[in-house]
């Protein structure tokens, strides 16, 4: 395999992450604010436990939620 194919595997499989992980989220913030549901941080806490991360405040939590939820579903 040549690293052109590689890198081209590598991004396409960056890009179809990157929008399924879109549809997801289209989806499930509808599906939030159809039921008033409340968006879970048991990914962002779980990712917290691991790397050592303490959000500072309701705005960091949100922010590292955001990074967390696009980081792991892109890739």
């Amino acid at each position: 395999m040549k690293v052109s194919d590689l890198a081209g595997a590598v991004g396409k499989g960056l890009f179809a992450g990157a929008v399924s992980t879109a549809a997801m989220t289209i989806s499930s913030t509808l599906e939030a604010k159809l039921t008033d549901r409340e968006s879970s941080s048991a990914p962002a806490d779980a990712a917290g436990e691991v790397l050592g991360v303490e959000p500072k405040g309701p705005s960091g939590e949100r922010r590292f939620s955001t990074a967390v939820h696009w980081g792991y579903g892109t890739g």
